[in-house]
């Protein structure tokens, strides 16, 4: 029911201090990851459950 696998993708410089904020509508229930990729290899991650109590994509 979610109508995107991928909500954004953001590219950084080493000049910048990431820190981001977004707004995503989604369907239904589910989980949310953000992946960073560093520039030294390294893959960080986080995942937090999201529940949806009124669907925001026409529910």
């Amino acid at each position: 029911k979610n109508p995107s696998v991928l909500a954004a993708v953001f590219n950084v410089s080493d000049a910048v201090e990431a820190n981001f904020n977004t707004r995503v509508k989604m369907g239904q229930s589910s989980n949310v990851y953000a992946v960073a990729m560093m520039a030294d290899g390294k893959v960080l991650f986080a995942q937090k459950e999201i529940k949806v109590t009124l669907g925001g994509c026409g529910g």
